[in-house]
């Protein structure tokens, strides 16, 4: 039972420092950029985690 409370101890701060990573990078041409109408982001070798960043990203 120790053993169990100490994991959702553990699992809490780490959920909530996972939710609050973004993306980084950098867009050289943001002119070109805005005229992007479809596109293709291929996420079938990221993390779970990762995925929903990107899905959240691509829907606003």
């Amino acid at each position: 039972m120790k053993r169990l409370l100490w994991v959702i101890a553990l699992l809490v701060p780490a959920t909530a420092f996972a939710q609050s990573q973004k993306l980084q990078g950098y867009i050289m041409n943001a002119g070109a950029f805005g005229k992007i109408r479809s596109f293709c982001v291929d996420t079938h070798n990221l993390p779970a985690d990762q995925v929903e960043v990107i899905d959240h990203f691509v829907s606003e």
